[in-house]
């Protein structure tokens, strides 16, 4: 079982599972292996705020879905905590199996943290040589003279 969430409006081909970057549409995606294609699966989200206090989101039926996936649009808001809940049913078992997955909305700017801190390495390590390379070229000039 695989849950994906992207955000085409911002990156078309980013996917992300534990944490979304920003508030907003989101598109959630469950999709099971293929030999769970002929199982009925069932998707709820719920948000929680800070009181503990749960409401559901959104609520795709339990049945069989084509090759396995539900999809949906979501709108995500900051400050809450959210769980998606994957009801499988299996054969010979009267209740659907639940599987739940958190996630949570995070500030934009984390996912640029990395390749910032990247960055900076890269222009200190610049910075520095240009630096020894003056100081270098000065000894040598003072040498000669």
């Amino acid at each position: 079982m695989h849950i994906t969430f992207y955000q085409t409006q911002f990156d078309p081909v980013t996917e992300y599972c534990e944490e979304i970057p920003r508030v907003g549409t989101a598109f959630l995606v469950v999709d099971v292996t293929p030999d769970l294609w002929e199982r009925p699966i069932g998707v709820e989200l719920l948000a929680s705020d800070e009181s503990g206090r749960s409401s559901p989101i959104l609520s795709l039926p339990l049945q069989v879905y084509e090759r396995g996936v539900a999809n949906a649009e979501v709108v995500v808001k900051a400050g809450l905590r959210y769980e998606v809940r994957v009801l499988l049913g299996l054969t010979g078992e009267p209740e659907p199996r639940k599987f739940s997955f958190p996630f949570q909305v995070a500030a934009w700017y984390k996912a640029l943290v990395g390749p910032a801190l990247i960055v900076l390495g890269v222009v200190t390590v610049l910075a520095v040589s240009v630096i020894r390379y003056k100081i270098t070229a000065r000894s040598r000039e003072e040498l000669v003279k």
